[in-house]
């Protein structure tokens, strides 16, 4: 559909001010934005990027601590098999990858037992159940092979549904989980990387192209308003430590903010008021997913837990799984020393886990002390000499971040359909990106993110071209 030249000046008369014209303008800096923004300026269109943070990456953020022996990450940290798009991005960013083995432990009261025959076992088990759009919980209680697990796999694998996919056992479709585990097999999702440079690595070869230009990538850009007709978008923000910007106006909008942004009230600090109302189509596909919550706990301990403080750990431990404890899940960061452990609680434990204010550093401090004696009581160590045995703590909580409002998105009962909806384009205007908008089995994951940058550009670029002839 050809936009007129009239269309584009009605739109730029919604508000008052100097505007920037452009033919794309990216709302959000993460994955998702800034590989749209790379190839659109690569096709010969102009783009403005906006981002809310002073930092590109979104949920990726690779953080040098000093006195850390190496890269921290507070978000997304594994490459899950090796999915083609994200293998060749990183291969392109110089991004070396480090095999994490799967060595599992459970620890239960004291009792520390290798958990590979049994890790394997609820893997099967969960790959058993009904591929319906049924709760994981309801499909569960009638399953006859969850029923014969022992106790204590019974919590692993339930654990694993809500930890893994940030989600509610109680609400999550076992048809996106079944269609999730059929691209993580097609996409050899049982090998495990890290990144031993981090995934900023990433983030910084796809945003080197757009920061050759001045003024293409804006930080601490907050947008509050999208006004949007036939014919162009005009986007009002405001500085993340001021008053308002200049408007952006363009032909297009592609919209990658993330799911629980897009759920927030817009008054709400980060939301986005859609003018005129997006439609009701739209707004039901964003009200029927939903955004996982993720609370993450890098510890660094004097010696390494399977020395002399859990000397039952078998030195190859990777993933210790205390199904008991608050923080359920932990791992060795490798390549970092066995003095680095990450914590990790999601879905329903992580918002019981984060009570009170995570930005308040006593806040962080009782939270990093229940993880560690949870930790400690599990192993049959003293909780004491564990929280003592500690030198440094960080704690990452993404549902606390009011530009994230969450880790990433799942897959609800009913809304198996709703990522596909998300990413479709309104009147060829707006268009839709990042891991959410996902209908391939990839939610919730980089190269899902990547992928739908990636179609989105295509998306713009061929009507952009037919809008030209």
């Amino acid at each position: 559909m050809k936009r007129s030249a009239k269309a584009i000046r009605d739109v730029g008369e919604v508000g008052g001010g100097a505007t920037d014209v452009v033919d794309a303008v990216i709302l959000g800096g993460g994955v998702a934005g800034l590989q749209a923004a790379g190839k659109l300026q690569a096709a010969g269109l102009s783009v403005i990027l906006l981002e809310a943070r002073g930092r590109l990456g979104g949920r990726i953020e690779s953080r040098r601590l000093p006195g850390w022996p190496g890269v921290v990450e507070t978000g997304a940290e594994f490459v899950h098999g090796r999915p083609p798009l994200l293998i060749a991005a990183l291969a392109r960013a110089r991004g070396r990858l480090v095999p994490v083995p799967q060595q599992h432990h459970i620890a239960q009261r004291g009792v520390v037992a290798a958990a590979n025959r049994s890790w394997k076992k609820i893997q099967a088990t969960l790959e058993q159940l009904p591929a319906t759009d049924t709760a994981f919980s309801a499909a569960a209680r009638l399953a006859p092979a969850v029923r014969a697990l022992p106790g204590a796999e019974r919590r692993l694998l339930e654990n694993f549904v809500e930890g893994f996919n940030a989600a509610d056992a109680a609400r999550v479709s076992m048809r996106g989980l079944a269609r999730q585990a059929d691209a993580e097999e097609s996409e050899g999702g049982d090998r495990l990387y890290r990144l031993r440079d981090g995934y900023h690595a990433l983030i910084e070869h796809l945003a080197a192209p757009l920061q050759r230009r001045t003024g293409v990538v804006r930080l601490g850009t907050v947008v509050r308003q999208v006004h949007w007709k036939e014919g162009g978008v005009r986007v009002r923000a405001r500085a993340a430590w001021g008053g308002p910007l200049p408007d952006v106006r363009a032909r297009v909008a592609l919209v990658t903010l993330p799911l629980g942004v897009l759920q927030a009230p817009a008054r709400s600090v980060g939301g986005v008021r859609f003018v005129p109302a997006l439609p009701a189509e739209k707004r039901a596909a964003i009200a029927g997913l939903a955004m996982g919550s993720v609370v993450k706990l890098v510890v660094r301990f004097r010696a390494s837990l399977a020395s002399s403080l859990a000397p039952s750990l078998p030195a190859d431990a990777c993933f210790i799984h205390a199904p008991r404890a608050p923080v359920p899940t932990w791992w060795r960061p490798l390549p970092l020393p066995p003095t680095v452990m990450v914590g990790w609680v999601g879905g329903p434990a992580a918002a019981r886990f984060a009570t009170g204010d995570s930005g308040q550093p006593e806040v962080r401090r009782q939270m990093v002390e229940r993880a560690v004696r949870g930790l400690g009581r599990e192993l049959g160590i003293s909780s004491s000499a564990l929280c003592n045995s500690v030198e440094d703590a960080q704690v990452f909580d993404w549902a606390a971040d009011p530009f994230a409002r969450g880790a990433y998105s799942w897959v609800p009962v009913g809304a198996v359909n709703a990522g596909a909806a998300l990413a479709a384009a309104v009147d060829d205007c707006l268009y839709f990106a990042g891991e959410a908008c996902d209908s391939d089995g990839d939610p919730g994951t980089v190269h899902g993110a990547l992928a739908s940058g990636a179609r989105a550009a295509m998306e713009i670029i061929r009507r952009t071209r037919q809008s030209h002839r």
